[in-house]
């Protein structure tokens, strides 16, 4: 099945005596498409001058190498053992000519040096001691890598290729949006990264006539209401807006508030006991509102402290080594989640949804880091939530006269 997939072209350079390593470098690669290609929409094009050079009459050897495969690759592997390679006219070595041209036109350059033995029949003096020197001067202002045995060579090279292809993939995709992350809008659905939610708390007035009884049923009446409806969902969303899936994506988020009197959960536990009830909109339209239980919440953290010391060192590991769920610290709030893959163009609401409990009028800033397999480097985002709560007064008459009636009969 075809596929559109974006090519990075990688230039293996290097002398005749490292022919082994070079067959490994294109085996790498060829391992990594086998793996990667089709999940993360990526090929990687081995170039060596060998395959990818044709005969060309009138023109310096060196040149056509040059314009033919070192201008037009993404990423140079260089890898040396006994021999620094034979002059081009211009430069000590092919080689060396390859590595200054691309490090010239800024392309990432990775430098591999043999350490195994060698037998001294094969060995060339000349170019063994050019090579040192070669070494020697890199050293100095380059990361090289050194290895051992052929084996050797293959584990770091699969290594590094990784990293550095995540690197070329962020730079070519920088100013491409991959996906979109924010509070998602219970209202209108969609993924905002600046938010609003308004909470309104009810106030009686006009209850001198009251009992102390009476008031103090009006009291209880009015507190469950407004602890009811004292909490903001906070649920998150991300979409793909890529052509490709993304594949094991990880999000931390850290939660700021400027109250002091706020409080975030990951689970909203509910007893019922109350008779539904109906009020009168505070704003005095009088509408009828949805019919609604009373009921005592209570919140806490996935976790519960546990008295027993084993249960509790045990929830405490659990905590920190499993940051999916909600844990505080001394100012904030933490959660991460975890996606295995994200199709194209699908919207996912992140799990579990958080709630915050406040009356009073609140302010959330979120910080979030997500990490995908496409990138060297993780996304960060920051989203903002205002909470905004009214304070309503409504007569005691006005009341929903089942209200009424039980802050008069208690039933």
């Amino acid at each position: 099945m075809p596929y559109e997939a974006r090519v990075y072209k990688i230039l293996i350079a290097s002398p005749s005596d490292v022919k082994e390593e070079k067959n490994i470098a294109v085996q790498v690669i060829q391992e990594w498409n086998n793996l990667h290609s089709y999940s993360r929409k990526i090929v990687l094009l081995p170039l060596r001058w060998e395959t990818h050079v044709a005969p060309e009459y009138g023109v310096r050897p060196q040149e056509i190498i040059n314009r033919t495969i070192v201008d037009q690759c993404d990423l140079l592997v260089g890898i040396f053992w006994t021999r620094l390679g034979s002059p081009t006219g211009e430069f000590e070595s092919g080689t060396i000519e390859e590595i200054q041209r691309a490090a010239k036109l800024k392309k990432p350059v990775m430098i591999y040096f043999s350490q195994r033995e060698i037998r001294p029949e094969s060995i060339d003096i000349a170019q063994l001691e050019k090579l040192r020197k070669f070494q020697e001067e890199i050293s100095s202002i380059a990361l090289i890598e050194t290895y051992n045995s052929p084996y050797e060579f293959k584990e770091k090279f699969t290594k590094s290729l990784e990293l550095k292809i995540k690197e070329l993939h962020e730079k070519s995709v920088k100013d491409e949006t991959y996906f979109e992350f924010g509070l998602f809008s219970i209202e209108n659905e969609t993924i905002q990264s600046q938010y609003t939610w308004s909470n309104t708390c009810l106030k009686v007035i006009n209850i001198g006539k009251l009992s102390k009884n009476e008031q103090n049923r009006l009291k209880e009446l009015i507190n469950q209401y407004n602890n009811y409806y004292s909490y903001c969902p906070l649920v998150f969303a991300i979409k793909n807006l890529a052509p490709v899936s993304l594949q094991n994506l990880y999000i931390e988020l850290e939660i700021f508030s400027d109250s002091k009197n706020l409080n975030i959960t990951d689970n909203i536990q509910e007893t019922s006991y109350f008779t539904p009830l109906k009020y009168y909109n505070p704003a005095g339209m009088g509408e009828y509102l949805s019919t609604i239980i009373w009921t005592p919440i209570v919140y806490s953290y996935t976790f519960h402290k546990s008295f027993h010391p084993i249960l509790e060192k045990i929830n405490n590991i659990l905590l920190k080594y499993k940051p999916k769920n909600l844990h505080r610290t001394e100012k904030t709030w933490k959660i991460s989640f975890e996606l295995n893959v994200l199709q194209p163009q699908r919207l996912q609401i992140l799990e579990p949804v958080l709630y915050i409990k406040t009356m009073e009028s609140s302010f959330v800033s979120i910080k979030s880091k997500i990490y995908t397999d496409l990138f060297y480097k993780p996304y960060e985002f920051h989203l903002n939530l205002k909470i905004e709560v009214t304070h309503k007064e409504i007569k005691f008459e006005d009341l929903d006269p089942r209200w009424i009636k039980y802050v008069k009969e208690g039933k």
